[in-house]
């Protein structure tokens, strides 16, 4: 693959000839538009940056007159023959079959959003310039869908209910500013959170495995670049850009095209199936109002709809460009800050995991080491100790996602009760701390650990990550992981 700068270079290239090229090639009977993104064979992508040409239908060349060939390059760039998509918004029902429907206590974006049956998913938090109110990111097909003006919207889902003797609001959570924005190249809507309901920025839901996202800013996106979101349905999905500017006929309000969008597949990697058509996908029905991020942790657009027809293997997903979106708001009058969930992190949160990581994560003293020894699995267990020590003790003190992953979940505080135990054999080790368990940390720490770590700590979590689980489950004390592993090494 081309290093990053290249093909931001190159892309910006294309997309300076692109309203020229566009007029031209619009020219050629059957041409239904023009995108800048990258060439593929036989659906399968490829490093190359061209001109996509979008056909109505796809003619073999020798069937055609001279005036309807379409060139094999123009303006010195390469051209790449697409049959024209169809598109439609993820819709998401609260009945579906899938997908994480739970009320959240404390608001955080990827978890549901919307009205009535229907719910898409909380994009991501931000700031009205003009009042500093709190508003939630989303489409406007998610928060609006067509209601009037200033419409309430709740989690999972907002409904207006009756008893015997009243109406009631259930599960609301905020009011749409407006009427939201759905026309040819956005489909965004923002909400104003009600005072006293409580957020948190980062991004993470029950269908995410454990994996957290952040938010650093936003950033324009880059062909060939692999990108992250958080979905109400799929969770944590990876996928690659593909096209920068491409059109989605049908997909606007009233039947009209959607065009300028952002064209996501899956990535190689991803292993998320959607349950109708049964493909690979970076997104399915009620993952609209996703945010996407791309490495460097800075939003590059907004989710809003897919295709499960034109590819054989794979969905292909649509977004507005973010930075598009923004303007949007802003020339209404609504400028938006979109919130930087690192900020959030304050200094001396950071500061005092450090330092109690330190604390607490220190290397097993030659009695210990010698203990374990005496097993078979106790020697392999202490071998993986001193081959991971140093990269996770690292990751936990650079890498914010697992520093997060490790606080939130009271990796300290296991931490101390276990060196404690090691040091006291009568302490007991609470089952619980704060309603998490040392299985829940181990599990959501090994998640984390598989995205942020080496590959040989990856690999070595598959390999022996369940059978540490297994044998910490229910654990009171650091003597009865002897008992254990000595059991075992005697059956």
């Amino acid at each position: 693959m081309q290093p990053r700068e290249e093909r931001i270079k190159k892309q910006n290239e294309l997309l300076a000839l692109h309203p020229v090229v566009r007029e031209e090639l619009m020219k050629i009977p059957g041409v239904y538009d023009v995108a800048v993104g990258l060439k593929e064979i036989n659906h399968q992508i490829t490093d190359e940056i061209v001109f996509q040409v979008f056909v109505d239908k796809k003619i073999n060349e020798r069937e055609l007159k001279p005036e309807e060939v379409i060139p094999k390059e123009i303006k010195g760039i390469k051209t790449d023959v697409h049959l024209k998509h169809t598109g439609a918004v993820l819709r998401g029902y609260f009945d579906g079959p899938e997908g994480d429907k739970q009320k959240y206590d404390t608001l955080k974006a990827g978890i549901m959003v919307g009205f009535g049956i229907e719910g898409g998913t909380l994009g991501c938090f931000a700031k009205l310039k003009k009042d500093n109110s709190l508003v939630i990111l989303s489409n406007e097909h998610v928060l609006v869908g067509g209601r009037d003006e200033n419409a309430l919207i709740g989690q999972p889902q907002y409904n207006r209910r009756c008893c015997c003797c009243c109406a009631y609001d259930e599960f609301r959570i905020g009011q749409v500013i407006g009427k939201g924005i759905n026309d040819s190249k956005i489909d965004a809507a923002i909400a104003r959170v009600e005072a006293g309901i409580p957020h948190n920025a980062i991004i993470n839901n029950a269908k995410s495995n454990g994996i957290t996202l952040q938010i650093k800013g936003t950033a324009s996106a880059v062909l060939n670049e692999r990108v992250r979101k958080i979905g109400k349905l799929s969770g944590y999905t990876v996928g690659i850009i593909t096209s920068l500017n491409g059109p989605v006929p049908g997909a606007a309000p009233g039947g009209g095209d959607k065009i300028g969008q952002i064209f996501i597949k899956p990535d190689a990697s991803e292993t998320f199936v959607e349950f109708d058509n049964h493909k690979r996908a970076f997104s399915a029905g009620g993952d609209s109002g996703s945010v996407v991020l791309n490495n460097n942790d800075e939003i590059v657009a907004l989710l809003w709809g897919g295709n499960p027809e034109i590819d054989p293997d794979v969905d292909v997903t649509y977004a507005c460009h973010i930075n598009q979106v923004l303007d949007a708001f802003k020339a209404k009058d609504l400028e938006i800050t979109i919130e930087n969930s690192l900020a959030t992190i304050s200094s001396s949160f950071i500061q005092s995991a450090k330092t109690e990581t330190a604390r607490t994560v220190a290397l097993p003293g030659v009695e210990m080491k010698a203990k374990f020894s005496q097993t078979e699995q106790g020697k392999l267990w202490v071998k993986l100790f001193d081959i991971h020590h140093d990269e996770v003790l690292d990751l936990i003190n650079r890498d914010r996602t697992v520093m997060i992953t490790w606080q939130r979940n009271q990796g300290p505080a296991f931490a101390a009760h276990l060196v404690k135990s090691a040091q006291d054999p009568s302490y007991i080790i609470p089952l619980t701390v704060e309603n998490i368990s040392l299985q829940q940390l181990l599990n959501k720490m090994g998640t984390a650990l598989k995205v942020r770590g080496s590959i040989s700590l990856q690999n070595d979590i598959d390999k022996f990550g369940r059978d540490i689980l297994r044998n910490s489950t229910g654990l009171s004390s650091v003597n009865e992981i002897f008992d254990r592993i000595g059991q075992k090494a005697r059956a």
